[in-house]
């Protein structure tokens, strides 16, 4: 018989156990002294000290049992029922040992062993295999004995012995089952306890600590209850609030809420809410229920949340997300949703719109000379003005830097008329923008470039809205600033162009459509020594397209630094794969020369075996926003990468020559106008023969393009020129072309 029994139940039958002890040792004493008097049997004593040496042992195993702080369960249980069996067992067989003579000692000694099994019920009932083995021990032995013993009358007892061994087992085991349900009911009853005593902490822990405002109120409105943070939100006090009539509030706007759960419906409000007690405004999120017991509503309980700061916070981001920071205009993504919204209007109420797109000339001047912050009054300035000359439903918007948008919503139903209208607004606009502007101790003025677009039927979206009117815009702004011009059939088809011209170069860019020609540079004995790699795109449908197309359309779109990469990933597989090692020249633009990216490029692109061929070209333009930042920057990459610089077209700018002597340059390259122009025109001849002299003197080599003739070539030999480029010895060509080129003609490297 196999039971798993808790702790518990061990300990109830060792803590019992001194008492079955007690009366073991008693009765045994009795019994086998009354034998032993009887019968004159040494075999009593010796029975008594059986029994008295198992009882011995059974108080030394509860004795440790006791003292263990793990005890193990079911070995400690194992022995328990061992010595259990042993002494049921010992008692019963006594009767085998010395069976009484006597009738009377035998029905004496059969009634003690009913009397003791029926005791150990009490003690036992704690687990059903004990009981059960005990009253087997017992009992069992006894009656098959008196199946054995000579007469009619012993059959007859040992039958009736078993019927009360059946008897006393289902009382065992009904017993054993009475204290099990008492022991899970005790159990419940104590876990029910626990639970309601977290409830209620938990209950006591919310009410108190939640940050939301509870409380509870009676049909009437009262309030009967109220938690600590409720008074807080109110800025009053709890005892204030207890027995509070709420029908007295000045603010009605949350009685119809209140009221609600007593018909056994859920309130909610949230909005503005003014405190009668203590005269603020609060922005609240309330939530009203009824508490129901025994099917009757007996009060209603309400939660408060203060939203006041998060409105705040709300408003506060609302307002960083729609409208600019510094002049309080609308930003971009207003601008874009009012313009589809216009579009849509004009479509279904043929109610046309207008965008103004302004952006301010030279305000970088401003900047520049007088500082950010002055710009930024200025800014905020122009923005005021801007605000006076558009309506509430017109949306005005800073789309960044010194770029203003203006959307005038619904001027008319006729076309002809909101053109001439947004014309106008447009004019009184530019005419308040270049008033003068006095901060500080600074008076300045600035003009307005702008753009104006219709917006009509065929508009399709705010993007295409507003890059019609910006490119209205920048089309004075690229000729002669401070004017207006309106969007038109013509600007679109240019616009149009360009931008297929934008897709176009993406597609190249992405399935590397470009290549390099290359034009060979000859020293004065007509070997080539270097070539200059120029840019070609060769387009699918269009064949060879060269830079004048296509680079001013890259440089409008922000792309050219993807076209430089290019390029230098090109120039890096020339000089990787052909057969001699030739300087070869890339043109640099401004821009690359001032960008971070453009050196880490170069430096993770070549290694330094390669780097040490590649001659960079810039022009005398790059010097004019920055020569300090140029020189420090030319500097750096010719230390660090090896790389060497010649300065392109050099004679028609105006800003080099004080810095020439402190540029690290390698080459000066006379531009090909004045070697067009050198018999024709003295003044050029001169120039000419002055830069080669000026190199000659700081110790640079010359390169003369654009050499076309013979005599030129004689020529500017005679005057010193070192290298020479042109179609009077090559034009530039592929790869393929120039390699063979190469190979007839001796090499000598410069």
């Amino acid at each position: 018989m196999k039971e798993k029994i808790t702790k518990e139940q061990l300990d109830q039958l060792y803590n019992n156990l001194k008492y079955s002890l007690i009366s073991t040792v008693l009765l045994s004493t009795l019994i086998g002294l009354m034998f032993f008097n009887h019968e004159k049997s040494p075999k009593a004593l010796l029975w008594l000290l059986f029994m008295l040496f198992v009882s011995l042992v059974r108080l030394i195993v509860k004795w440790r049992y006791e003292r263990a702080k793990f005890p193990d369960i079911p070995y400690y249980f194992t022995l328990f029922l061992l010595l259990l069996v042993t002494s049921g067992a010992g008692f019963a067989s006594l009767i085998y040992v010395l069976f009484p003579n006597s009738i009377f000692d035998q029905m004496l000694f059969i009634f003690v062993m009913a009397g003791l099994s029926a005791g150990a019920i009490s003690s036992l009932h704690y687990s059903k295999t004990a009981v059960i083995l005990y009253q087997i021990s017992l009992i069992l032995p006894i009656a098959l004995r008196l199946f054995f013993v000579q007469g009619s009358i012993y059959p007859v007892m040992g039958f009736v012995l078993l019927f009360y061994l059946v008897m006393m087992i289902n009382l065992s085991l009904r017993t054993y089952r009475t204290y099990i349900n008492t022991l899970k009911l005790k159990l419940a009853y104590s876990q029910k306890q626990k639970d309601l005593s977290i409830q209620s902490q938990r209950f006591y822990y919310l009410f108190h600590n939640i940050p939301l405002g509870i409380f509870f109120y009676n049909k009437d409105l009262r309030i009967t209850d109220c938690n600590d943070f409720f008074a807080h939100v109110l800025g009053v006090s709890k005892d204030e609030l207890l027995g509070f009539d709420m029908n007295r509030l000045q603010d009605k706007r949350i009685l119809p809420v209140l009221k609600e759960p007593f018909s056994k419906k859920n309130g909610w409000y949230r909005g503005f809410y003014h405190s009668t007690l203590s005269q603020k405004e609060f922005f609240i999120e309330l939530y009203t229920t009824y508490i129901q017991v025994d099917h009757q509503i007996i009060e209603g309980l309400g939660v408060v949340i203060d939203l006041t700061r998060l409105k705040e916070y709300q408003n506060k981001i609302e307002q960083m997300a729609y409208y600019d920071e510094l002049t309080g205009l609308a930003k971009r993504t207003v601008l874009f949703e009012s313009i589809d919204l216009a579009i849509k209007k004009v479509k279904r109420d043929k109610k046309y719109s207008i965008l103004i797109y302004m952006d301010l000339d030279n305000f970088k001047e401003i900047n520049d000379t007088l500082g950010h912050n002055i710009g930024d009054l200025f800014l905020k300035t122009i923005a005021k003005r801007i605000q006076e000359y558009t309506r509430e439903v017109d949306i005005a918007a800073r789309m960044g830097g010194d770029e203003f948008a203006i959307l005038l919503l619904e001027i008319s139903e006729d076309k002809n008329r909101a053109l001439i209208e947004g014309l106008e607004v447009a004019k009184r606009l530019a005419k308040a923008i270049s008033q003068p502007v006095a901060i500080e101790d600074h008076t300045m003025q600035t003009t307005v470039s702008i753009g104006v677009a219709l917006i009509d039927e065929k508009s399709k979206n705010a993007y295409e809205v507003i890059k019609f009117a910006d490119s209205a815009m920048y089309k004075i702004k690229r000729k002669n600033k401070n004017s207006i011009q309106l969007f038109d059939q013509e600007l679109k088809k240019e616009i149009e162009h360009l931008y297929k011209v934008k897709h176009d170069l993406e597609r190249a860019l992405q399935n590397r459509e470009f290549i390099l020609y290359l034009q060979p540079q000859f020293d004065q004995k007509r070997k080539i020594v270097g070539a200059e790699a120029l840019l070609r795109w060769k387009h699918p449908k269009k064949g060879l397209v060269y830079p004048g197309e296509f680079l001013p359309v890259a440089e409008e779109f922000g792309m050219m630094q993807r076209i430089s990469d290019e390029v230098l990933r090109l120039a890096k597989d020339i000089l990787e794969k052909i057969p001699q090692k030739i300087k070869v020249a890339v043109n640099v633009s401004g821009s690359d020369i001032y960008s971070e990216h453009f050196y880490n490029h170069l430096k993770s692109l070549l290694p330094h075996s390669f780097a040490r061929y590649l001659n960079l070209e810039i022009t005398e333009q790059v010097l004019i926003k920055d020569a300090s930042k140029a020189m420090e920057n030319i500097s750096r990459i010719k230390k660090e990468l090896n790389i060497q610089f010649s300065i392109d077209d050099f004679g028609t700018g105006y800003s080099s020559l004080q810095y020439l002597k402190q540029l690290p340059i390698d080459y000066l390259k006379i531009d090909k106008s004045f070697v067009d122009d050198m018999f024709v025109d003295g003044n050029d001849y001169i120039i000419v023969s002055t830069i080669i002299n000026m190199a000659k003197n700081l110790g640079l080599k010359t390169i003369a393009e654009g050499v076309e003739t013979k005599k030129q070539f004689e020529e500017l030999k005679d005057m010193g020129v070192d290298f020479f480029q042109g179609y009077y010895f090559a034009k530039p060509m592929p790869y393929e072309e120039f390699v063979k080129l190469l190979k007839t003609s001796s090499f000598e490297g410069r």
